[in-house]
């Protein structure tokens, strides 16, 4: 079900509710304008913050790049993966699994004779590119958490719409895939982030220092998230 929504000015504002969250609080992401509170707040209460903020709105809203266009998946495609230049290759010789060859510098796609062979590529793609983000991330997860002391269970990359990472009270961490496509310093962030859930399970100002202590650059990366996030949604594979 989509979350409520309400309009400030020329601003459309969607609605985040969470039992877990304390307090109300507006922010602009890549995705759009959320205005986040705790589940029980009043729909009054909500349109009274946000139109309070309309001017703090018009003034920060405008500074957003303009969005950028989708891409299109096709043969020679080139795709930025973990800061290397990939391209997309079909062989129509064959089916089987897409795969990721990072020495090559290519994804295969093999599509044999499929009936339908765009709806094939962007299944067979979007595997791929969730198991190379779960390999990577793991591998980097369990190096960075050494450095922090913490232990994490299961690493996985995920298809999330709203959020870049997640971390269970089994420290389970989950990775949005579509990480793949942003700077390693960004990456790490959001990887730092999650880790430092397993010793605070909150984002209070006791985990913000973990965090700040670990990954001092903390700060920049989320900007860069609130920022260009949209753009790691550029190829669209449903």
């Amino acid at each position: 079900m989509p979350n409520e929504a309400l309009q400030v000015g020329q601003h459309s504002v969607e609605l985040v509710r969470s039992a877990r969250r304390k307090r109300i609080s507006l922010e602009i992401t890549a995705t759009g304008i959320k205005l986040r509170s705790p589940m029980r707040t009043s729909l009054r209460v909500l349109r009274e913050f946000a139109h309070s903020k309309e001017a703090w709105l018009d003034k920060h809203h405008r500074s957003l790049p303009e969005a950028l266009p989708s891409l299109q998946l096709n043969d020679g495609l080139a795709l930025n993966v973990f800061e290397q230049n990939i391209v997309i290759r079909y062989d129509y010789s064959r089916g089987g699994k897409a795969t990721v060859d990072r020495e090559l510098a290519e994804i295969v796609i093999p599509l044999g004779r499929n009936s339908d062979p765009k709806t094939a590529a962007k299944a067979k793609l979007l595997v791929a590119l969730k198991d190379h983000a779960a390999t990577e991330m793991e591998q980097r997860a369990r190096v960075i958490a050494e450095q922090m002391d913490v232990a994490p269970k299961k690493v996985v990359a995920k298809d999330y719409k709203r959020r870049w990472g997640s971390c269970d009270r089994h420290s389970n961490l989950s990775f949005n895939w579509r990480l793949v496509f942003a700077p390693t310093t960004v990456t790490d962030y959001v990887i730092v982030h999650e880790l430092a859930h397993i010793k605070v399970f909150n984002h209070s100002p006791a985990f913000w220092r973990k965090v700040a202590a670990h990954y001092p650059e903390h700060k920049l990366a989320k900007q860069w998230l609130n920022k260009h996030g949209a753009e790691l949604y550029r190829l669209s594979l449903r």
